[in-house]
C-alpha cells in the first residue's frame, strides 16, 4: 500500500498540486463500485454521462500533458494501477484460488442474442456454485458474466424479465444503455452474497463501465489489467468467441501455463466448437503444438455450448489433486483425463 502522507511530504510543492488537482485518486486504497464510476451523470440523461467520474478519467488519460507533467502523469497512473493491484489481492485473500474463473468474449454481442442468455446462465451457475467470475469488464459477453452473478439465486422467471428490461439498448452505444441497466438493477437489487470482479482498463474508455459487477479493478495499462485478469483465473479461463483482445490473451494465458509460472496451470476451456476449430483455428493449432511438444502444460478442453461449461469446472476442479508443479509424468496423465476434443 502506497503511504499517502509520506510521499507527499517528499514531493515538491507543484508536483502536490499536481496530484491533487487530478481527477483520480493516485493513493486509492479500494476497488471501484459501480456506483463511483457513473457518479457526476444521470443514467437518465445519457448526454449528461460524458460528465461522470469514468468519462472524465479517460479524457484525462487519453491524452498526455506537456513536459514536465507528462512524466508526473506517468509516475501518478503507475502508482493508480499499484494500488489497484493491491486492492485486488487483498480482496481475493477470502476465495480459493482455484475457485477463480475468468471468461474472455467480444464487447459486441448483443444482449438479445441467444449466446448473452446462455453466458448469463452459466455464469447464474458458476456463482450459486461457489465460484468468484471475474472479466475483463466491458459490454457485450463480458457484461453477460457479471449479469448472471448478479442474479444468482432468482428464478428463471426473474432472468427472463432481467434480459427483456435489458433488450430495449441492443449495444454500448445505444442513449438508453445506461438507462435501462440501472432500472433494472432497481427492480433487482444485488444480494451482497454475491460477488464478480470486473477488470476493465481506460485504453477502452469509450465503453461503458460494467456496473453489475460488484467490484471494479480499472486500470490505466492494457498490459497490466490483461495479465491480471489472466493470472488470478486459477480456476480456469473460459474462451468465448471473440477477436483481437480476446487471441492475445490466448497466447498469454499459454505462456504462463507452459512455464507453470505460478506453480500449476489453470484450464483454458474454448467455447465454440465451429468458431475455434474453423472460423478462428486456434485450437487445432494448440493441440499440434502440444502433440509435437512445442508446448506443454497446458489443460485444454473445447466445448460446444457454454451451457456444457459448469460440469467442465468442477471436473477441472477434482483433477487438481493429481497436479504437481514440473512433474511432467502427473501433467500427462492430467491432459488424457480431461482433453474433450474427441
Amino acid at each position: 500500500m502506497l503511504n499517502r502522507e509520506f510521499y507527499l511530504q517528499a514531493f515538491q510543492p507543484e508536483v502536490i498540486q499536481y496530484l491533487e488537482n487530478l481527477p483520480y485518486d493516485v493513493f486509492r486504497e479500494d476497488l471501484y463500485t459501480p456506483d463511483e464510476m457513473i457518479s457526476g451523470g444521470d443514467p437518465e440523461r445519457p448526454e449528461s454521462l460524458s460528465s461522470s467520474f469514468d468519462s472524465v478519467v479517460f479524457r484525462h488519460s487519453s491524452k498526455l500533458p506537456d513536459p514536465p507533467f507528462d512524466r508526473w502523469e506517468r509516475w501518478a497512473q503507475s502508482c493508480h494501477d499499484f494500488a489497484i493491484t493491491n486492492a485486488i489481492n487483498r480482496t481475493l485473500q477470502g476465495y480459493n484460488p482455484r475457485k477463480v474463473v475468468g471468461i474472455m468474449g467480444g464487447h459486441m454481442l448483443p444482449r438479445s442474442h441467444e449466446a448473452y442468455r446462455k453466458i448469463v446462465t452459466v455464469a447464474k451457475k458458476l456463482a450459486e456454485a461457489g465460484f468468484l467470475l471475474s472479466s475483463g469488464g466491458g459490454p457485450g459477453a463480458m457484461e453477460a458474466v457479471h449479469l448472471g452473478v448478479h442474479l444468482a439465486g432468482r428464478s428463471g422467471e426473474e432472468v427472463d424479465e432481467a434480459l427483456q428490461i435489458l433488450s430495449t439498448a441492443d449495444f454500448f452505444d445505444d442513449p438508453l444503455w445506461m438507462s435501462s441497466t440501472c432500472k433494472l438493477k432497481e427492480l433487482f437489487p444485488a444480494d451482497p452474497k454475491w460477488k464478480s470482479l470486473a477488470i476493465p482498463t481506460w485504453v477502452y474508455g469509450h465503453e461503458p463501465p460494467n456496473v453489475f459487477a460488484s467490484d471494479i479493478a480499472k486500470f490505466f495499462s492494457n498490459s497490466i489489467r490483461e495479465d491480471t485478469l489472466l493470472t488470478t483465473a486459477f480456476g480456469g479461463i473460459l474462451l468465448l468467441p471473440g477477436s483481437a483482445g480476446t487471441f492475445r490473451e490466448i497466447f498469454q494465458k499459454i505462456v504462463h501455463n507452459h512455464y507453470l509460472t505460478w506453480g500449476y496451470p489453470s484450464p483454458m476451456i474454448f467455447v465454440g466448437r465451429n468458431y475455434w476449430t474453423h472460423a478462428v483455428p486456434l485450437y487445432p493449432l494448440v493441440q499440434e503444438m502440444l502433440r509435437s511438444g512445442k508446448i506443454k502444460n497446458l489443460l485444454t478442453a473445447l466445448v460446444d455450448d457454454v451451457a456444457d461449461v459448469l460440469e467442465l469446472v468442477r471436473d477441472f476442479e477434482k483433477i487438481y489433486p493429481l497436479i504437481r508443479a514440473k512433474e511432467q509424468d502427473n501433467m500427462d496423465l492430467v491432459e488424457k483425463l480431461i482433453r474433450r476434443e474427441q
